[in-house]
């Protein structure tokens, strides 16, 4: 791994500024997998800060509670595939973290958003596991422009006291970023006091429910294909 310093250019797009690198402070690190890992960066990382991966890693990744503007970029080639099949391949509990451009896979879950953590999940393709993204215990996630696909029980789940921008970073975007769920046992499920924007999803070939609220769960539901 590349641990040297380098500005960063750029910003991810998202509604929340926070998740903006501060100028002068953001630095980029380069993870070639599998020599280096990324939870070795992860774990250096400093607020603002750019890991860079290429390669397959063969990891499963625990972005902690201390971890603040973290920007892990796949580039749209990388793969995380997670060791451990009864844990989620990203477990994010940091603030403003963003995950984009992967290949998901090998896990329990794909990406689990908890413990008041917040993070973008953007342009990554999610497979083949029990849930794709799971947001729990007051958390914020926005979801948008990913594939996510083949899971047995659900596409993205959403429990108690959270919320998601699913297919936008924002309820007011004028166009929307919208992700592909399909072949999954639901494809969007909303439980509790969960409460979500859905807008522009193409939502398909699911063996259950497309888009199923339960207990209480909210959700304002707008120009998604949902169908089979």
């Amino acid at each position: 791994m590349d641990m040297s310093r380098k500005a960063a250019h750029g910003f991810f797009a998202a509604d929340l500024i926070f998740f903006a690198p501060s100028a002068g402070e953001a630095a980029t690190l380069t993870v070639n997998c599998p020599v280096a890992t990324i939870q070795a960066a992860v774990d250096v990382a400093q607020p603002g800060d750019t890991i860079n991966v290429t390669g397959t890693c063969n990891e499963n990744v625990l972005v902690s509670n201390d971890r603040v503007r973290v920007f892990l970029q796949g580039g749209g080639t990388a793969t995380i595939r997670g060791l451990d099949s009864s844990r989620p391949v990203i477990d994010i509990r940091g603030k403003a973290i963003s995950v984009q451009g992967f290949t998901i896979t090998g896990g329990r879950d794909g990406v689990e958003v908890h413990r008041s953590a917040n993070a973008v999940i953007n342009n990554n393709v999610i497979q083949n596991m029990v849930a794709g993204i799971v947001v729990y215990e007051v958390a914020f996630a926005a979801i948008t422009n990913n594939m996510i696909q083949n899971h047995s029980q659900v596409g993205i789940i959403l429990q108690g006291a959270v919320s998601a921008n699913i297919g936008v970073n924002s309820a007011s975007d004028s166009v929307a970023s919208p992700n592909t769920i399909r072949n999954n046992g639901d494809g969007i499920l909303l439980s509790g006091a969960a409460q979500a924007n859905i807008i522009g999803n193409t939502i398909r070939n699911n063996l259950n429910n497309g888009i199923l609220l339960n207990r209480g769960a909210q959700g304002n539901i707008a120009k998604n294909t949902i169908n089979a």
